[in-house]
């Protein structure tokens, strides 16, 4: 699926997607650039300036001063900037010092160091491992305290 990139303002975005294999692809969205639309075929995603787009990808890293815009769905993100909207990472969500993430987000582990934020519809994904029974054949568990 080619690339569908509106860029907002006179400078260029840098794409070594056309030169790299498919599924190789590193889309670096560069400070004081704009980017409006669908994202496709992309690996990596850098987001030094403002993207806002959908996206399906592998790894999102959302510099200092970037800010990402929609709904995206990845295996690992690193989110050092802000970003708004849907996010789905099956894998490691890191946000660090400064950064910020806001609104329905899913993750399959989480890591935000002190001075990150996470706001919103926050919730773990579900992934039930193959050794796991159904929840109906759980064992019942009950806790009492040594007043009971």
């Amino acid at each position: 699926m080619p690339q569908s990139i509106q860029p907002t303002s006179r400078s260029t975005v840098s794409s070594t997607s056309a030169s790299q294999p498919e599924g190789t692809g590193r889309l670096i969205v560069g400070p004081a650039i704009r980017v409006k639309g669908e994202i496709g075929a992309c690996d990596t995603l850098v987001v030094q300036g403002e993207v806002e787009a959908s996206m399906t990808g592998r790894v999102m890293e959302v510099a200092q001063g970037g800010l990402f815009k929609g709904q995206v769905e990845l295996d690992e993100a690193s989110v050092a900037g802000r970003v708004n909207g849907k996010l789905t990472v099956k894998g490691l969500l890191k946000v660090t010092a400064g950064g910020e993430v806001r609104g329905e987000i899913r993750y399959g582990e989480l890591q935000i160091e002190k001075g990150g934020v996470i706001a919103g519809d926050i919730g773990l994904l579900d992934t039930p491992s193959k050794d796991s029974k159904p929840e109906a054949e759980a064992p019942k568990m009950e806790a009492k305290t040594a007043a009971d």
